[in-house]
């Protein structure tokens, strides 16, 4: 289960807008330099890539507010970084527990602007949850998930696990047919990976709810990578896409031949990148500054 949660913090974090045309490549590239630039402690360019990242994909990854304002409380722009987090935080949801736990802000938790909205953050948090379309089922996935980890957690039996999937499954249907796809809703549908693939009721729903989804974020569909890696598993021991890290060894790549492209036509970042920003392993045989350079890094 905490490989689950380790995949889907990532992607529990974004929402559903995006600005102007442009590739969703340009922005995974604009990302990875801001985060590199923030890492060496660029702060100037670091800040500027994230407005950029918060510009091309505004509810893509709230990380990049958060990054982006540690980049301006360290170059003494504090009314930047004031902005910054209120827009973050009354647009696109930003839990007050990742807010409070932000390893950037670890050295600057006692600075002013971060502790004057660490104040008001519920009643800036209000502010998004007034705004948002189906505000009563947003919060009945909550409870969904809820029951859903109870099951999980305090020794029932498989047929009560099974009977509670298919319960939130078949209400999370009727929430999104009404209300579209409501990403933080993910874990729930991960139950029904087995199934994933086939001619089934459930899968030809979500499969094209999320695909309409994805087409109006102008996001590529890299949600299915982890289901495509499972399947290939079960079929033949190996992963197509990399999306186990830390079973890279147990269950190696069908092949490594521009594995780095083949994740960017999806929308995932390159291994090298996850590998120097969060110390993901690579693939045997990997070679990290030669898969940088085909990248122009």
């Amino acid at each position: 289960m905490r490989n689950y949660f380790i995949f889907f913090g990532f992607i529990l974090m974004m929402n559903v807008s995006c600005s102007s045309d442009y590739d969703h490549s340009d922005y995974l590239d604009w990302q990875r330099r801001a985060m590199l630039a923030f890492k060496s402690r660029d702060f100037d360019t670091g800040l500027k890539h994230f407005e950029k990242c918060i510009k091309l994909m505004p509810s893509e990854d709230t990380s990049n507010y958060l990054y982006a304002a540690v980049c301006a409380l360290e170059l003494g722009k504090d009314r930047i970084a004031n902005d910054v987090l209120i827009d973050g935080i009354t647009n696109y949801f930003i839990s007050k527990r990742y807010f409070n736990t932000f390893e950037g802000f670890d050295s600057i938790r006692q600075h002013p602007v971060v502790m004057d909205i660490n104040e008001k953050f519920d009643s800036l948090q209000q502010i998004f949850y007034d705004g948002l379309k189906c505000p009563s089922e947003y919060f009945e996935i909550d409870s969904l998930l809820k029951r859903d980890q109870q099951v999980r957690t305090n020794n029932h039996s498989t047929m009560d696990m099974l009977e509670v999937d298919s319960l939130n499954i078949n209400r999370l249907m009727e929430i999104t047919e009404k209300c579209g796809w409501i990403e933080k809703a993910q874990i729930i549908l991960w139950h029904q990976r087995y199934d994933y693939g086939k001619d089934t009721r459930i899968w030809n729903f979500f499969t094209k709810k999320i695909e309409e989804h994805n087409l109006k974020a102008k996001r590529k569909n890299s949600i299915w990578a982890r289901y495509e890696d499972h399947r290939a598993i079960y079929s033949h021991g190996r992963q197509i896409f990399g999306q186990y890290y830390y079973a890279l060894d147990q269950y190696p790549l069908e092949s490594i031949t521009n594995i780095d492209q083949k994740r960017d036509s999806i929308g995932l970042h390159p291994f090298w990148y996850l590998n120097e920003i969060y110390g993901f392993p690579v693939p045997d045989g990997y070679d990290i500054e030669l898969e940088k350079q085909k990248m122009g890094y």
